[in-house]
């Protein structure tokens, strides 16, 4: 019988990139090794790697713009597949399907070019609709479940449809977080408005996160949940004095507090000790509890 090596490297050689670690494919810049990191160009692509990582048991992540997440510094010994390449996004009438890895910018202008609004919020978010949709990532008041209809998902056997109304959700938060499914494809109801409108809303939203986000340094997006509807970690954060604070070169960003900056090589063990020091403060000082809106991959 063939090892997993063999009938993996066979299969999959076309899309294998070997050589790459973490720091390459995500947004904080920080993370081991990776032995197999894959590309899939199709939906048929992404089940067939994981049936065979599931037959030989190995460890897999599907990871799409790696925007939300923190890696470990260990070298992981599996697959991850980066799902960037599933990027179709088709439009029918008010609604659209876009595939797993299509970026939320590319969303927002295609469907500005089609006269349809919703999600111009969702522009310079550095991530993917499956991630968008595992997360309920949102921003200034909206969320990606605002606009979703369905799901599509893929639990390691079979495809299937969830609509919205049979899907555990909320803020920063969904089913799929605790499961193994993974997302290959959503739809999305839109507003049909005139271009100048969509063109203004999204020309707000960039001003708003130029604004209140203008980060020089490599990081994940918010790492705190919003403790309260009227408070958030940001906030918190910034009235204990904690910017500029930092352990090794993971720091508490000077410019917005709810962000974790990596000032050059910070390692992971440095901003889960970070993480922790603003857990404790916060709990210490004012007993509140933050939670944690980015995802450790272990």
């Amino acid at each position: 019988m063939k090892s997993f090596d063999t009938v993996f490297c066979e299969q999959f050689k076309e899309i294998i990139v070997l050589n790459k670690s973490f720091k390459d494919i995500t947004t904080f810049k920080i993370g081991g090794k990776i032995k197999y990191l894959v590309y899939p160009r199709t939906i048929c692509e992404i089940k067939k790697i994981t049936k065979l990582c599931n037959r030989h048991k190995v460890k897999f992540v599907v990871l799409g713009g790696g925007s939300n997440v923190l890696a470990s510094d260990d070298c992981f010994e599996g697959v991850v597949i980066k799902t960037t390449e599933i990027k179709e996004i088709k439009f029918c009438g008010k609604k659209v399907v876009c595939g797993c890895g299509a970026l939320l910018g590319s969303v927002v202008i295609s469907a500005k070019n089609k006269n349809l609004s919703g999600m111009e919020w969702a522009v310079g978010i550095p991530g993917t609709v499956g991630g968008a949709c595992i997360m309920n990532a949102g921003a200034f008041g909206f969320e990606t479940f605002d606009r979703l209809n369905y799901v599509v998902v893929f639990d390691g056997k079979k495809a299937k449809k969830l609509y919205k109304k049979d899907i555990k959700y909320g803020y920063r938060t969904t089913e799929f977080q605790k499961s193994s499914v993974i997302i290959l494809k959503a739809q999305f109801s839109l507003l049909q408005k005139s271009h100048d409108e969509i063109a203004k809303n999204i020309e707000f939203f960039v001003q708003k996160r130029t604004k209140l986000q203008k980060i020089c340094f490599p990081n994940a997006g918010s790492v705190f949940k919003k403790p309260s509807k009227d408070l958030s970690a940001a906030e918190i954060i910034d009235r204990l004095g904690l910017k500029g604070k930092r352990f090794g070169d993971a720091m508490v960003s000077t410019f917005h507090a709810g962000f974790i900056v990596n000032l050059n090589c910070a390692t992971c063990k440095e901003v889960q000790k970070l993480i922790a020091f603003i857990f404790d403060k916060v709990y210490n000082i004012l007993n509140i509890k933050l939670e944690l809106e980015i995802i450790y991959i272990p």
